[in-house]
């Protein structure tokens, strides 16, 4: 695993995916892909309906040396973990509710996100410019 970043981010997913944490995921593995030279991401959803929005995370894209604003309307803690482009986790930060988490020391570039709490999971990308 620690010479193949694409299953390191496989490993990050839980069992299912909407539709549109799948093409976000879908995007990053091809993205990661042409990073590394290889795309051994192998994803696929069938029937799955969106649920309600629960997590909020804000500016996107981003200042470099900014902050996100992490928001969740669900009660319990929630953990976001941010990878850079080799699937290397860069940051994380555990909060209830509403989180702030600097982007200090991160070069501009596209990040993928995992932030997740007891029930849900939300996968995506934060543009850092």
């Amino acid at each position: 695993l620690d010479n193949d970043p694409t299953e390191q981010l496989d490993l990050l997913l839980a069992p299912t995916l909407s539709t549109a944490e799948l093409t976000n995921y879908n995007y990053l593995c091809t993205e990661l892909g042409n990073l590394i030279g290889t795309n051994t991401c192998n994803a696929s959803v069938s029937t799955l309906e969106p649920g309600p929005e629960i997590f909020s995370i804000q500016p996107n894209p981003a200042p470099e040396g900014g902050c996100l604003q992490l928001r969740s309307t669900a009660s319990g803690s929630c953990t976001f973990r941010l990878f850079n482009a080799k699937g290397s986790q860069v940051k994380v930060l555990k909060f209830e509710g509403n989180g702030t988490l600097s982007l200090a020391g991160l070069p501009a570039g596209t990040y993928a996100y995992r932030i997740e709490n007891e029930s849900s999971i939300r996968l995506g990308q934060v543009v850092v410019h």
